[in-house]
C-alpha cells in the first residue's frame, strides 16, 4: 500500500518507530530522519516525547489509505489502533527548490503533520448499530481515554431529547477534589456564537433588524466608518466582514481589562481597519460577534446577557445555561485545565474574563444543549424559514469540506446533515453536533485541552454506519460552470455607483470552496478594478448569483471579465472576457 519512493520510504520507517511504543526507538529515528532546528539539541527527545504520548492514546497507527504520492511528500489516513479514530497524516522530505516536489538526499523528514477526521464513507461498517449497542461503544472508548488522562468532561448522546448516553468524567475543582457531574456547568466558549445567531435571527422576525442592514444603520455613532459603512449583518454573522480575526486579536490584546459590558468588550477593536473586502472570504472573527451583540442591544433595549437569557434559554428550558460574573463565585461551573510545560495541567482562571461575551463564554450542560437543539428544531426560538437562514452555507472550507452558514457549521457525513458548533480556548474544549433529520444530539464539553472533535467523530460515526452508500456518494463528476453578467447602467457618469450580477449555472457535479471572479479593465487593458468570492460551494444543477458595486473615477470604455476557479485559484473552470461593456462619461 505504502509507495517506494523516498517519502514513502520515510512513512514506512516512522510508523514502524512509532508502533514500536518505545521512546528509546522513537527518539533514534527522529535524531537520524528528522531535519532539526539549529541549536536545539533536545529537538529529538521532544518529538519522542510527543510520539509516545500519542502512541499511548492510540496503541498505534495502521495505515488505511494512501490519498497523494509524490517523491518528496506523501499524504495518508491512519487509523489508531486502540480508538478507531482517523488521522489524516502527511510527511515531507528534502526536496528541490523552487518546486519542491522532487525529493533529493538526505531524504530528511522536513515536516510532519496530523490531523483528525471523520472516518472515510468507504471505511465504513454496512452494519447498522442498535442504540444499546452505540452506548457500549462510547462507554468503552470514554472508559479508554479516562484511563489515559485523554479526557476530562462530559458526553451526552440523545436521541428526538432522550439520553442515549450520559456519562461525566474527571475533576471539576482540583483543590476541593470535586467530581464532574452530568449537571455541571462548561465553559461553551464559541458554540456561544449559536446563541447570539439565533438571537439576532428572532430580531429580524420582529422587523427591528434586517440582515443587509449596515453596522452604521443599527449603530450610528460606531467610530469605525468603513465598518459602519460597509458591513451588514449578514457579514458578520457568516464572518466574512473583513473585521479582525480571533487570532489577530488575541495577538494584538488591548482594551479595557475585564470587561463586563459588552460596550466595553467592542472598544478593544472598534478602531481596527478592514483586513479583506465585506463579503470576499471567510475569516473567523469573534470581535463581528460581539459587534453582533451590541446590535442585539441596540435593536432590544436589553443588554445582550439578559436578552440572551430571557429571549433563548428560558423558552428552550435550559435552567443551567447562563453568562456568570466569575468574580461572584458561581456554584457548580467546571475549572479549566490548560497543558503546561512537562505534561503539568495548570488553572484557566487567569485567561477567562470576568463574564462571557457574544462570541464565547456562557456555561452550559450537555443536557441543556440538547434542549437548544430540541428547541431550535421544534421551532420554539425561531420560524422553519429563519432557521433554514442560519443553517445554509454561506462559505465553504477548500480541505473539510464543511460549510459555515450564520453561526453554525454545516457538514454532510454518509448521506446525512450535521448542524452545530465547536468551542474551544485554553483550558476549554468543546463540540457540539446535532442532526436534525434523525434526531441526534452529541454534546462533548471538556475542562482539558485534548481535542473533542475525535470523540463527537467517532459516535457520529456509530450512529451513521448501515446507512445506504449508494445514495450519499458524492459525484465525481467535473462541474460544468457557464457564466452570465448584466451591468445596471450600460453608461454611466463618473462618481456613479454600477452594480454589476455575476451569475453561476453548474451543469456538472459540485464546484467545492471555488472562487467567483470579476474584472473590469480600461480601454489598455490594465485592471480598473477586481472583486472576488471565495470559499463558494456550487452544487450540481444550482444557479447562483453574486452582486458587486464599482465607482468609476475616470471617463472612458471598460469591459467587464468574469470567472470560476477552484479552491485557491486552480483550476480554472470558466473565464468570459469582454462579456460586457460599461461607457464611463464625465
Amino acid at each position: 500500500m505504502i509507495p517506494d519512493t523516498p517519502a514513502g520510504k520515510q512513512l514506512a520507517a516512522y510508523m514502524q518507530a512509532f508502533n514500536s511504543g518505545n521512546h528509546a526507538t522513537m527518539q533514534a529515528y527522529f535524531a537520524a530522519n528528522m531535519e532539526a532546528p539549529p541549536k536545539d539539541p533536545e529537538f529529538s527527545k521532544r518529538m519522542a516525547d510527543q510520539a509516545l504520548q500519542l502512541y499511548g492514546q492510540t496503541q498505534g497507527f495502521t495505515v488505511r489509505k494512501v490519498e497523494q504520492a509524490a517523491s518528496a511528500s506523501i499524504r495518508a489516513l491512519v487509523q489508531a489502533r486502540a480508538t478507531g479514530m482517523w488521522t489524516e497524516f502527511s510527511l515531507f522530505i528534502t526536496a528541490q527548490a523552487p518546486e519542491y516536489v522532487q525529493a533529493i538526499p538526505p531524504y530528511r523528514i522536513v515536516g510532519i503533520g496530523m490531523g483528525g477526521i471523520k472516518a472515510p464513507v468507504e471505511f465504513l461498517s454496512p452494519q447498522k448499530l442498535t442504540d444499546a449497542e452505540v452506548r457500549a461503544k462510547t462507554e468503552a472508548l470514554m472508559r479508554f481515554l479516562v484511563a489515559k488522562d485523554a479526557f476530562s468532561g462530559t458526553v451526552t448522546v440523545a436521541k428526538e431529547g432522550r439520553p442515549l448516553y450520559a456519562q461525566a468524567f474527571g475533576l471539576a475543582n482540583r483543590a476541593w477534589n470535586a467530581k464532574n457531574r452530568i449537571d455541571t456547568r462548561f465553559n461553551l466558549a464559541s458554540i456561544t456564537k449559536m446563541f447570539t445567531a439565533v438571537a439576532v435571527a428572532q430580531l429580524v422576525e420582529q422587523d427591528k433588524l434586517a440582515y443587509d442592514d449596515p453596522v452604521g444603520k443599527l449603530l450610528p455613532d460606531y467610530p469605525n466608518k468603513e465598518v459602519a459603512q460597509r458591513v451588514t449583518l449578514r457579514h458578520l454573522l457568516s464572518h466574512t466582514s473583513g473585521m479582525i480575526g480571533a487570532r489577530a486579536q488575541v495577538e494584538k490584546g488591548g482594551g479595557a481589562a475585564n470587561p463586563r459590558t459588552i460596550d466595553a468588550m467592542v472598544q478593544a477593536f472598534a478602531k481596527e481597519p478592514l483586513s479583506s473586502p465585506p463579503g470576499q472570504q471567510f475569516d473567523y472573527s469573534n470581535a463581528g460577534f460581539i459587534l453582533l451583540g451590541a446590535i442585539i442591544e441596540k435593536a432590544s433595549g436589553q443588554t445582550y446577557h439578559r436578552y440572551v437569557h430571557d429571549h433563548v434559554f428560558v423558552p428552550a428550558g435550559m435552567t443551567d445555561t447562563d453568562f456568570y460574573e466569575l468574580d461572584t463565585d458561581p456554584p457548580n461551573l467546571a475549572t479549566g485545565f490548560k497543558d503546561g510545560p512537562n505534561g503539568a495541567r495548570l488553572d484557566n482562571i487567569f485567561d477567562l474574563g470576568v463574564i462571557g461575551s457574544p462570541a464565547g463564554g456562557a456555561y452550559s450542560t450537555g443536557a441543556d444543549m440538547v434542549k437548544f437543539h430540541m428547541a431550535l428544531v421544534h421551532h420554539k426560538l425561531l420560524k422553519p424559514s429563519s432557521l433554514e437562514t442560519l443553517w445554509t452555507g454561506v462559505t465553504e472550507d477548500a480541505t473539510r469540506h464543511t460549510e459555515y452558514g450564520y453561526g453554525a457549521e454545516m457538514e454532510t457525513y454518509n448521506g446525512a446533515r450535521t448542524v452545530g458548533h465547536g468551542g474551544g480556548w485554553m483550558g476549554i474544549t468543546n463540540r457540539f453536533v446535532m442532526l436534525p433529520e434523525q434526531g441526534y444530539t452529541i454534546v462533548v464539553l471538556s475542562n482539558y485541552d485534548d481535542d473533542p472533535n475525535a470523540i463527537a467523530d467517532k459516535i457520529c460515526e456509530w450512529l451513521l454506519q448501515g446507512r445506504s452508500k449508494a445514495s450519499s456518494s458524492p459525484s465525481d463528476a467535473a462541474p460544468a460552470l457557464s457564466l452570465t453578467a448584466a451591468v445596471s447602467a450600460a453608461e454611466v457618469a463618473a462618481g456613479s455607483q454600477v452594480t454589476i450580477t455575476v451569475t453561476v449555472q453548474n451543469s456538472g457535479g459540485t464546484s467545492h470552496a471555488g472562487v467567483i471572479d470579476m474584472e473590469i479593465k480600461d480601454s489598455s487593458g490594465s485592471k480598473a478594478n477586481q472583486q472576488f468570492t471565495m470559499g463558494q460551494k456550487i452544487e450540481a444543477g444550482q444557479t447562483r448569483s453574486y452582486c458587486y458595486t464599482w465607482i468609476p473615477t475616470g471617463a472612458g470604455k471598460y469591459t467587464l471579465d468574469v470567472g470560476a476557479f477552484g479552491p485557491r485559484w486552480t483550476p480554472k473552470y470558466r473565464f468570459e472576457t469582454g462579456i460586457a461593456t460599461i461607457t464611463v462619461r464625465e
